[in-house]
């Protein structure tokens, strides 16, 4: 087994990331939207996942968003809501999402900053064009991020706003 690893050129990663880009692009325009999994370092060097779309912005949606779900279920929530939003269902800040889990969710809409931010949206459509929508779930006993009692730690679902 050969052990050590390659160094790859930067015309190489050049290449991946067009190849990526291409592929993703595809996608979205034969489906609508992707979703991107991916992770961010906690404070306790843990590695919290998040899950966005790319492709709502090119109907003039709001790209979604969920922090700390496993990613299976959030690419799950993700696709269902993109389905909604792409057939005329309106997603708004503070709109409570019942039929998704065992729990209401709340979409909540603010800045793209820091850990929670589709940077692949961010970067096929620019910053000022990009809008964004986090799905928040609640503790298991039912409390949000931003309500007394909360028992979750803030690491696990860091939120990019509070509904109104």
């Amino acid at each position: 087994m050969n052990s050590h690893r390659h160094n790859l050129t930067d015309a190489e990663l050049q290449r991946r990331r067009a190849a990526f880009e291409q592929k993703l692009r595809h996608h979205i325009a034969t489906t609508g939207w992707a979703v991107i999994n991916t992770y961010f370092t906690g404070a306790e060097g843990d590695n919290v996942p998040v899950s966005y779309t790319v492709g709502l912005t090119e109907r003039d949606l709001p790209e979604l968003g969920i922090v700390g779900l496993n990613h299976h279920t959030a690419q799950s929530f993700l696709n269902t809501l993109g389905a909604r939003a792409t057939k005329g269902g309106e997603l708004r800040h503070g709109t409570r999402i019942t039929d998704l889990a065992n729990a209401d969710m709340i979409l909540v809409e603010g800045p793209a900053t820091g850990n929670i931010q589709p940077s692949v949206a961010l970067t096929f459509y620019g910053p000022e064009r990009v809008k964004f929508q986090q799905c928040v779930w609640p503790d298991p006993h039912g409390s949000f991020p931003w309500e007394p009692g909360y028992t979750m730690p803030a690491v696990i679902q860091p939120v990019i706003g509070t509904p109104d």
